[in-house]
């Protein structure tokens, strides 16, 4: 009996002696470098298995914080200490790693030279360079390679007026490739100027005419589609515009306007597919017409997957940084509404379900970046309408400086419009045209 009791005791005692808990839940993350946070009861020590690597960490109060860096696609994540280990937590990385390129002009005379610079090779080992010359540029420009990371040019005598551009596809080992352009501007009186990516702009954009469209109401219906505004565009060429702006046209909570997002990578199925905006755009160019989307970096949809998962399990969830949950001074702060929903804070300007984005985090930028090259690299839109994008801007100044580096480095011809104070050069700098309702400081767009 005596051993019988000293066995049961013994049992108990090693089933509670290690226990191992990761303080995250799945998730889709949007940097690479990631810290896993836990708790170990009943061990100092232990490893974290993180795909293939096993990292020592040490846990003298009962808890660890471990960087971590990830691969692409799925990484599981499990801790073990003592003879117990915890469940797996699963990040998935959302984008895919690619190296990342700028491309720089010089001009002497009529020489042209160019110069790749590989700003992250994430993927490692010796990269490709595949170097091209536009064929719609207003003469060739017999684009020879210098070295695997430059290339020059001669303009032709008398070479035509216009832009000449110049791309490089960069690809690392395992295949993966981005391309940067870059071009230089043939002035009417033969002068050659190169692009500056931080404040200039395509010629075409000083006489674009836009037409805005909300898709769902096109077509004098309610059940607009993508396939309707295809159908009009010999109408747009007949009408004098040369630039179709499409209202957002990603999944949406409400189902009006669309500017609640839940997907930044999708098309609103109640507007079509994919195909039929690769179809639009396509017929669009052939016609001589552009393409832009608008995009909403404030805020997305409270019903967003991210911020879903923030209200279901509160500081366990990914997301619960992804969203800003304080008040600060910023510009436009006074008119903050707080809420509390479920485990998560969020703050919004105007609607309470539109919350707003945390671009204090790092991750967060990478996610609207991505999120919007998505759509030149895939489909080759041309240029991006920002929605409040005044509230980001004033939140985090230097965001859209950034931001319009890492697109004008795929396509320096995008036009990127801002609602956004044109009265204010801070907040206008980053876009090529920019405009709000009123020049008050102190008003919001609640025309």
């Amino acid at each position: 009996m005596l051993r019988s009791l000293a066995f049961l005791a013994l049992a108990a005692t090693a089933a509670h002696a290690q226990t191992v808990t990761l303080a995250h839940v799945d998730a889709e993350v949007w940097g690479t470098s990631q810290t896993v946070r836990g708790t170990v009861d009943g061990a100092p020590s232990g490893i974290l298995h993180v795909g293939g690597q096993a990292i020592s960490f040490e846990a003298p109060d009962g808890t660890f914080d471990v960087p971590v860096t990830l691969g692409e696609g799925m990484t599981p994540i499990v801790a073990c200490a003592g003879g117990a280990c915890s469940d797996t937590l699963r990040y998935t990385l959302g984008y895919r790693l690619r190296p990342e390129v700028a491309l720089d002009a010089t001009v002497s005379g009529a020489a042209l030279t160019f110069a790749a610079r590989v700003l992250d090779a994430p993927g490692g080992g010796p990269l490709a360079f595949d170097w091209r010359e536009d064929p719609t540029n207003p003469a060739p420009l017999g684009l020879a390679v210098a070295t695997d990371s430059t290339a020059t040019a001669v303009l032709p005598d008398g070479a035509p007026p216009g832009e000449y551009t110049v791309e490089v596809v960069v690809t690392d080992p395992d295949g993966d490739a981005r391309r940067a352009r870059t071009f230089v501007t043939v002035g009417p009186d033969g002068a050659v100027v190169p692009f500056d990516i931080e404040t200039d702009h395509a010629a075409w954009i000083d006489r674009a005419v836009l037409y805005e469209i909300t898709p769902r109401l096109w077509a004098n219906q309610l059940n607009g589609k993508l396939e309707h505004v295809t159908a009009r565009i010999p109408e747009f060429v007949d009408l004098g515009v040369d630039t179709i702006w499409l209202q957002p046209i990603f999944p949406t909570a409400n189902g009006q306007q669309a500017y609640d997002v839940t997907d930044y990578f999708e098309v609103w199925d109640r507007l079509g597919t994919k195909a039929d905006l690769r179809a639009l755009v396509d017929a669009a160019h052939a016609a001589g017409l552009r393409v832009i989307l608008d995009v909403v970096p404030n805020h997305t949809s409270i019903s967003h997957p991210y911020a879903q998962q923030a209200i279901a399990e509160g500081d366990r969830s990914y997301y619960a940084g992804f969203y800003q949950s304080e008040t600060d001074d910023a510009p436009y702060s006074e008119n903050y509404t707080v809420m509390d929903v479920g485990e998560a804070t969020f703050l919004s300007y105007f609607w309470d379900d539109l919350v707003l984005l945390d671009y204090g985090n790092d991750d967060v930028e990478r996610f609207m970046i991505e999120a919007t090259r998505y759509w030149v690299e895939e489909f080759d839109v041309d240029g991006f309408r920002f929605d409040a994008v005044w509230g980001v801007v004033a939140r985090d100044p230097g965001f859209a400086a950034r931001w319009r580096l890492a697109l004008k480095r795929v396509k320096p011809d995008l036009l990127l419009l801002g609602e956004t104070k044109v009265t204010d050069p801070a907040s206008f700098g980053p876009f090529d045209v920019a405009y709000d309702w009123q020049d008050d400081r102190t008003y919001i767009s609640k025309w």
